[in-house]
């Protein structure tokens, strides 16, 4: 029984292959290509958070993104095959408007509100999307390193 739920696994990893080619770069394919590696975006408000509320608010808002979007192919291609994170610095009202302007193009997304902060979005984490597009959506936000 376990050798044909790997041959399933398998079947469905090569389908989810096919399906985003375009999407998955090999160094054969050129630098180009990278532009095309699925990226999650992930954004902090460190105005009003610390360092280490910070950091726990970005690992709150990533797991429950994860656990909540398990079924959404794309995440679940992201998991397996990209896995590159982008952290970047914003306010709560920055992320708000990118979440309901993504949501609009049926982009998943998770706000992760604190009821100590007003229920203003603390962090937010957005569907892996290709380098050029999160450059496009993200270029105005600062990095940020933990």
């Amino acid at each position: 029984m376990a050798i044909l739920a790997d041959l399933a696994l398998v079947r469905r990893e090569r389908s989810l292959q096919q399906g985003f080619r375009s999407a998955t770069a090999t160094a054969a394919e050129g630098g180009e290509a990278g532009d095309q590696r699925l990226r999650l975006h992930v954004l902090v408000d460190r105005d009003r958070l610390g360092l280490a509320r910070s950091a726990l608010a970005v690992a709150r808002a990533m797991s429950q993104f994860m656990h909540e979007q398990r079924k959404h192919e794309e995440v679940a291609f992201w998991a397996l095959r990209h896995q590159t994170i982008v952290l970047l610095s914003a306010s709560g009202q920055d992320m708000q408007e990118l979440a309901t302007y993504l949501g609009k193009q049926n982009k998943v997304s998770y706000l992760l509100t604190d009821e100590a902060l007003d229920n203003v979005p603390a962090a937010a984490v957005y569907e892996p999307l290709p380098a050029m597009e999160g450059k496009v959506l993200f270029g105005r936000f600062a990095p940020l390193a933990l």
